[in-house]
């Protein structure tokens, strides 16, 4: 899709989280204008200047950044997003910014990572979000969890799946890579992020059939195009619940629930033998 026609299509929720920015090297300026409280006032410059600091994590097409702004103690998250996969081929990153736009609201806070706007360079899209210094869930990993716990942590994600159902959005990718932690155990408080690939269904369209990249071993079979049972790839908001499933097995036995996709994705006694990631 041509950048300019991308543009165009950006909800007023998205164009007005924009910031404007100017990028000098590792150093970011933000440029905001507040309302004071005088006439003479009533349009306050104000600019915040963010230094990175160094890497939290990396995806197929996103790095993201540790940033503190000069002056003060305030620490933020940046993920940094190319605007091309391939040459002379645009990413189409207007779904991540809808999400983002639409579930940073503050009633949505609870259950998911607060975006406080974006920017971008030539080269890239930045997306501004809270910090959260526990990382995600796959930290947390490698035992299986007492049963109050998982019972926690599941109840905390359906919640916003139900918001995110709701609002016609399917994330496609729930894994625990994309589960942030904000209190650790016992007591469990966590929030869902990195909406990269999610989709939001139209009105009156039951499924999707635009097929996108997923985790092996928490995907959907129709997310990953390998439901070879029907045709077309079609699938709905069930996808979401089969990685929410899948994840809750694993948080209960500290083991995927299958060994590979030979075993679940069978068609025509043709069987499909690719091996899980490791975890």
């Amino acid at each position: 899709m041509p950048r300019n026609d991308l543009h165009h299509q950006l909800s007023d929720l998205v164009h007005d989280s924009k910031i404007e920015t100017v990028v000098n090297g590792t150093c970011t300026e933000h440029i905001y204008h507040e309302p004071g409280r005088s006439l003479h006032e009533r349009n306050k410059r104000r600019v915040e200047r963010w230094e990175r600091e160094g890497t939290l994590g990396k995806g197929s097409f996103g790095v993201v950044y540790q940033e503190r702004c000069r002056g003060s103690d305030k620490v933020r998250a940046v993920k940094e997003i190319s605007k091309s996969v391939a040459a002379g081929e645009q990413l189409d990153y207007y779904r991540e910014l809808e999400a983002i736009a639409k579930f940073s609201h503050h009633k949505y806070s609870h259950c998911f990572v607060r975006s406080d706007g974006w920017f971008e360079s030539k080269d890239s899209i930045f997306i501004v979000m809270e910090y959260m210094e526990h990382g995600d869930l796959q930290n947390y990993l490698g035992r299986p969890f007492p049963e109050a716990e998982v019972q926690q942590i599941v109840g905390q994600l359906l919640e916003g799946l139900d918001f995110m159902h709701a609002s016609g959005f399917i994330h496609r990718d729930l894994k625990p890579r994309n589960i942030m932690v904000v209190d650790k155990g016992p007591d469990w408080f966590v929030k869902i992020t990195d909406f990269g690939i999610s989709k939001r269904r139209q009105l009156g369209v039951t499924t999707l059939h635009t097929m996108q990249r997923g985790t092996l071993g928490f995907a959907a079979p129709e997310v990953l195009g390998l439901d070879l049972g029907k045709p077309g790839g079609s699938y709905s908001f069930a996808v979401d619940m089969w990685s929410l499933g899948v994840l809750t097995f694993y948080l209960f036995t500290n083991s995927m629930v299958f060994s590979n996709h030979g075993e679940t994705f069978i068609s025509n006694n043709v069987s499909l033998k690719v091996p899980m990631p490791e975890i």
